[in-house]
This record gives C-alpha cells, structure tokens and sequence, in this order.
C-alpha cells in the first residue's frame, strides 16, 4: 500500500543551525507502472523553429495528467526553448503529447531521468489516468491511499 499526502519536511542541521521546514506537494498524483512501459521522444521545435529528429525510446518511470518521468541513455535538453513530442501507448490507444523537460538528472541505472511537463492537457489520456485512479483510490481522513488491483481494495 502506498500513501500519498502533502508533507511537512523538518531537516535538522548540526548544533547551533535553524531548523529547516520544507513542504512538499504535487499538483498531480503520479501512477507507477506495475510493469515496464516504453514510449518513444524525438524532438519537433528548437528556439520556436521546427526540428525533424529521430525518435528515441525511452522507459516510463511514472506518468500523471501533467507529465511523465521518463529514463533514457540518451541526453536531452531541459527547457521550454525544447519541445518534444512523447508517444505513448496505453491499454491499446495511442497518445502523442507535446511537451518539454523541467529537470534532468543522471543515475547510474537509466542514463538520466527526466520530468517531462505537457504543453496542452490530452483529454483522452486525461479521462484514461482518471478511471485507473478511481479504481485504485481511497481517501482515508487527509490521506489518499493507492491500492494495488490484486489486493481486493480496489472496489472501495
């Protein structure tokens, strides 16, 4: 079971240092594909310009309504000077989502990860991610509690 809430991060420095409170949320919940998904980024603007680019898999590490974090062995600009094209296929339809990169970081693992933030919402994908979180979902007080499908509290 995972639970997701908007939190209050206190961070402790050494003797004598403020405290520091951080507070963390997202606009968004986020979903976590159970097994690996793929889609495939190519670039199509450069500086307003339109750019013909090969497209580049890349592995779906989660997606929400307002983005996806994607992992790839390849280097892509950040910024909205940068617009990519992401297709992606989920449960048998097709989306092609206009967007761009708000943060990179390299890992060992992928490459480097990516949050990639869309242009326009998709309202098909929008309408897609919101029946999976409806039967996934229950709150619980303040707290939204994401139940995996195998362990009978999806009917709730």
């Amino acid at each position: 079971m995972v639970i997701f809430s908007c939190c209050k991060i206190i961070r402790v420095g050494p003797a004598g240092d403020d405290l520091e409170q951080r507070v963390y949320s997202r606009k968004y919940l986020r979903i976590k594909p159970d097994t690996n998904l793929f889609g495939a980024v190519r670039i199509i603007e450069a500086n307003g310009s339109p750019v013909i680019s090969n497209s580049a898999k890349v592995r779906i590490l989660d997606f929400s309504v307002g983005g996806v974090r994607f992992a790839s062995k390849l280097k892509f600009p950040v910024g909205k000077r940068a617009v990519l094209e992401l297709l992606l296929r989920l449960d048998d339809m097709d989306y092609r989502l206009e967007g761009f990169i708000v943060h990179s970081s390299r890992t060992q693992t992928h490459g480097y990860e990516y949050g990639f933030c869309f242009r326009k919402p998709e309202l098909g994908l929008r309408r897609k991610l919101i029946a999976i979180f409806g039967k996934l979902l229950v709150r619980q007080g303040r707290y939204i509690l994401l139940m995996k499908p195998n362990n009978g509290g999806s009917n709730k």
